[in-house]
C-alpha cells in the first residue's frame, strides 16, 4: 500500500463504480455472449469512443448490430447496459465518510447514457459529493489525464485523494499520478474495505 511522500490527511475518496459501488446482475454478460464472443469483443471495442464523449452509445450499438446482424435492437441493448445492482454496504461506507467530513466522489469509465442513468435513476447525485465520468472528462482511467483533470476540479493535491478501484491497472495509473490508491472489489468483503480505508487514517 503506497502513500505519497509528504502526504497529509485524505480529504477525498474516489470510488470506482462497477465492482465497487455497483454490479451487473449475474447473467448480464451471458445475455450478450449468446450472440457470440466476437460480437461482444467488437461491441466493447466500439464502445470506447462513447466512453470519452466522442460518440453516442446508441449510435455505437446500431453500428455493431448492423455488422453482426443480431436479432436485437439498439434500444433493447441500451436498456441492458442500465441493468445495475447498487451495493448497499459500499453506499453505507460512503455515507459514514461523508458524515465525518470526507468528500466522496464517483470516478468511473462510462458513456453519457449510462452516466445519466446512474446520476438520476440510481440516486448518485445524493449519494456522492460529485461524480467524475470519462465521457465528461474526455479521458478514461487508463490515461493520466483522467486523474489530473479530476484533481483540477477538486482543487486538491494528489496526495490528499484516495482511489478505491477493482482494476489493478487503474490503481497503478492513479499511484503514478501521485494519488493514494487501493484495489478492492465487492467480493473482498466490506470489512476489508473498512480496513483499507482505516489504514489511510479515514474515520469509520
Amino acid at each position: 500500500m503506497a502513500v505519497p511522500s509528504g502526504a497529509g490527511a485524505v480529504r477525498a475518496v474516489l470510488f470506482d463504480a462497477d465492482g465497487v459501488v455497483q454490479e451487473n446482475p449475474p447473467d448480464w454478460d451471458a445475455a450478450l455472449r449468446r450472440f457470440g464472443d466476437g460480437f461482444v469483443d467488437d461491441l466493447f471495442a466500439a464502445e470506447e469512443p462513447a466512453m470519452v464523449g466522442e460518440r453516442s452509445f446508441p449510435d455505437v450499438l446500431a453500428d455493431v448490430i448492423g455488422r453482426w446482424q443480431v436479432p436485437v435492437g439498439a434500444a433493447e441493448l441500451v436498456e441492458h447496459w442500465c441493468e445495475i445492482e447498487v451495493c448497499p454496504d459500499t453506499v453505507a461506507v460512503v455515507g459514514s465518510l461523508r458524515a465525518a467530513g470526507v468528500g466522496c466522489y464517483l470516478a468511473s469509465n462510462q458513456h453519457s447514457y449510462r452516466a445519466s442513468f446512474m446520476r438520476r435513476r440510481l440516486g448518485y447525485d445524493e449519494v456522492f459529493d460529485g461524480q467524475f465520468y470519462s465521457c465528461d472528462l474526455g479521458a478514461m482511467k487508463s490515461a493520466p489525464e483522467f486523474f489530473s483533470r479530476v484533481l483540477d476540479r477538486l482543487g486538491m493535491p494528489a496526495g490528499a485523494v484516495l482511489l478505491v478501484d477493482d482494476g489493478e491497472s487503474y490503481v497503478d495509473v492513479a499511484l503514478a499520478a501521485g494519488l493514494r490508491a487501493v484495489r478492492w472489489c465487492t467480493d473482498d468483503g466490506i470489512d476489508e474495505l473498512r480496513r483499507l480505508l482505516s489504514a489511510h487514517g479515514l474515520p469509520l
